[in-house]
């Protein structure tokens, strides 16, 4: 199912009617708690795209090893990495229960407000989006939100929703949200991949 929006309304010229939904005020709180961990400035970052293919809840943590050798132990079950998605740098963030990745979640959260990076961002959502629908099949629901970018030097506003699709699987719910967040005069770009058993 695909929903789409229409471009959000100024109101009291700096306020949008579109408000961020509920789940992705839960992902920035969950981004904020993981950024205690924070992307290291000498972090090395592996390259390449989502291994949509060969990562899945439920695999072994044996087998998550061997396929990201370089990812951080950070704490009991739980690893850490950084990589660039589709040209995006954000950070993974894995966790296994007795021995099985139970969820994992990207976090690529961009304080560089531009048109260049909003458009950059919503390809790589779009191609991590095509790379999910070539494993899973179509998303059981998509959200096209507003996918133009809004200078908000030209015009404030409170963030609005750009692209999400979710994917229920055989082991869960696979999650791929693009949001432009905005709040006080203060905005960021968020695209999240989240997987959940």
């Amino acid at each position: 199912m695909i929903h789409n929006a229409d471009k959000p309304v100024a109101r009291d010229n700096s306020t949008y009617t579109r408000l961020i939904p509920g789940r992705i005020i839960g992902l920035i709180i969950l981004l904020l708690s993981l950024s205690a961990c924070g992307m290291d400035a000498g972090a090395s970052m592996e390259s390449g795209d989502v291994s949509v293919g060969e990562l899945s809840i439920g695999m072994s943590e044996q087998a998550f090893l061997s396929m990201y050798p370089g990812a951080r132990e950070e704490g009991t079950g739980r690893y850490a990495r950084t990589s660039r998605e589709f040209g995006i740098s954000g950070k993974w963030i894995y966790a296994f229960h007795d021995g099985v990745l139970s969820w994992y979640i990207f976090n690529a959260h961009q304080t560089e407000i531009s048109e260049e990076s909003f458009n950059r961002t919503y390809q790589a959502a779009g191609e991590i989006i095509d790379r999910y629908t070539g494993r899973y099949g179509t998303p059981w629901r998509e959200d096209r939100g507003y996918s133009e970018y809004i200078n908000p030097i030209n015009q404030a506003h409170n963030g609005y929703k750009v692209r999400e699709a979710q994917w229920r699987t055989p082991h869960g719910q696979v999650v791929v949200d693009f949001s432009f967040l905005g709040e006080g005069g203060v905005y960021s770009l968020l695209l999240t991949i989240q997987a959940t058993s």
